[in-house]
């Protein structure tokens, strides 16, 4: 990635700074240290390799040089700004779909892609995997200080893992183009833009309808696997996925007609046949 070119796409995004490396652990671990050193509200971390990215749950984020987009916005809390909404840590799932929403946007507005949102964290094109969002919360004490949005974004060919390592069906944005190539540093200022313009309104209906509409499986019959904390337990939970609470958690309708609310967590999202 040519940092001069890199330059002049984050030019009048609204971002405070942004840092760029060649080669880093992960973008969330660099935010982080960042955030240590006084980093302020609105701050980008990009790399273009990461030796040791991580998806949700501490699954490990596939990122070769040269082939994916890889970037964690840095948000802070304060009274200035809509983050100040989440300090409930459950809250902070409607930062994985400002995530989800904003890069479903992207896909769309560029490309004319229909990509759909996987709860929570996933966004997919014709039902394959191509991003992936690990939203990070940062404290000070016992007060939310600041969190990280991490997404990764698979652009080309190369950055997709042997197919044997996947727990669910994965593509480029190479992969779901027709007629043109993609452009990885068109989507990156596309998703910082989104991002920063929908921050404000994330507590909104608006915001949640638009999330709702993007839903996978939206109206189908979902089975959700849930992991317990004991080794080896889990339960499996099964209902028609109807939509979103106030607070991002996925509601499905059992057969019996009573509303299930799901929280984010060690789970898998799947439909039903």
């Amino acid at each position: 990635m040519d940092e001069q070119a890199l330059r002049r796409t984050l030019e009048d995004t609204g971002l405070a700074a942004w840092r760029y490396l060649e080669q880093v652990d992960s973008t969330n671990s660099e935010a982080a240290r960042w955030l240590e050193a006084g980093a302020p509200d609105s701050c980008l971390v990009v790399a273009d390799h990461q030796l040791a990215g991580r998806g949700r749950l501490g699954r490990r984020w596939h990122t070769p040089p040269d082939a994916a987009l890889a970037m964690s916005l840095i948000l802070k809390v304060s009274n200035e700004n809509a983050v100040n909404r989440f300090e409930n840590p459950a809250a902070l799932q409607l930062l994985t779909g400002l995530g989800a929403v904003a890069l479903t946007e992207v896909l769309e507005d560029l490309y004319g892609l229909q990509a759909q949102i996987k709860w929570p964290n996933d966004v997919l094109v014709d039902g394959r995997k191509i991003a992936g969002i690990l939203v990070e919360a940062h404290w000070l004490g016992g007060w939310l200080n600041s969190v990280v949005i991490g997404i990764g974004v698979n652009i080309w060919k190369k950055s997709l893992p042997p197919s044997e390592t996947l727990l669910f069906p994965a593509a480029s944005l190479e992969d779901c183009l027709q007629s043109m190539l993609p452009d990885r540093l068109a989507v990156l200022r596309s998703l910082v833009v989104k991002l920063l313009a929908w921050l404000p309104r994330i507590a909104t209906v608006e915001f949640l309808n638009t999330w709702e509409t993007r839903l996978a499986w939206r109206g189908e019959l979902v089975q959700v696997l849930q992991m317990a904390e004991a080794p080896g337990s889990s339960s499996i939970v099964q209902g028609r996925l109807t939509g979103l609470d106030v607070s991002g958690r996925l509601c499905l309708l059992s057969d019996a007609g009573n509303t299930i609310l799901v929280e984010a967590g060690d789970l898998r999202l799947r439909p039903v046949g």
